[in-house]
């Protein structure tokens, strides 16, 4: 059976792991939370991209000059 001792120390370790699974968890709900504001911001670029890939597909299909 385990002394007093080892069972503090074990809940103290215990202890300590939580604390750094805590942060670990802050941090990537921060990077998280950072990649989707970018997405977001993003948003508007995608649809001009799209825009003009579509615009392009449908130049290069009718076999006339795109760059007019």
């Amino acid at each position: 059976m385990a002394t007093l001792q080892q069972i503090k120390r074990r809940i103290s370790s215990v202890k300590g792991t939580q604390k750094i699974t805590k942060a670990m968890k802050m941090v990537a709900a921060a990077k998280l939370r950072r990649a989707q504001e970018n997405i977001f911001q993003a948003r508007p670029y995608n649809y001009v991209s799209d825009f003009a890939r579509s615009s392009w597909k449908n130049c290069v299909a009718k076999d006339s000059h795109c760059l007019k």
